[in-house]
């Protein structure tokens, strides 16, 4: 369920979550930005598989609605998240999602020494034009880029450079 925000979830722009396995998945939101996430106990293959119709031909999909997995797989790359990484995000994060919203980079799921190592160069980037300052966060950036690449797509934004 990557890629899924609570601003999403409160705008209502998602009807319905499932497994590949037809369950039904129920997304709270807790707070201000956290989800919460309940797999329902009985599967329903015929809502997913009627579901999967429709996105298949509104997407132009060329996986089977049904195979679910082979639908995911089709759809994940489209739907990752962009995350943006930028000196001036401020003290704690260089990682913006392309909708606005500053990460926690340890509500990542990043190591612990990458989230420190984030936080200082953040803390040294923003008002800097240091080469060696813009190389270690073009390293840095390909860093997370590489942990995140499954949920997230990872870009040095270009004003980082000036």
């Amino acid at each position: 369920m990557a890629g899924i925000e609570a601003d999403d979830l409160r705008a209502g722009r998602y009807e319905a979550a499932y497994t590949v396995e037809g369950h039904r998945v129920a997304i709270n939101v807790r707070g201000e930005f956290d989800l919460e996430w309940a797999v329902m106990p009985v599967a329903d293959l015929p809502a997913l598989r009627s579901r999967l119709i429709e996105v298949c031909a509104r997407l132009s999909l060329s996986s089977s609605p049904d195979d679910p997995s082979a639908v995911a797989a089709e759809l994940i790359p489209r739907s990752r998240t962009r995350l943006l990484f930028r000196a001036e995000a401020g003290a704690d994060s260089p990682l913006w999602t392309d909708r606005g919203h500053l990460l926690d980079p340890a509500s990542l799921g990043l190591p612990a020494d990458l989230t420190e190592q984030l936080q200082a160069w953040v803390a040294v980037a923003e008002y800097s034009d240091d080469h060696e300052v813009v190389a270690r966060g073009r390293q840095l950036c390909r860093v997370c880029a590489e942990a995140l690449q499954d949920r997230y797509e990872v870009l040095w934004d270009p004003d980082n450079d000036e």
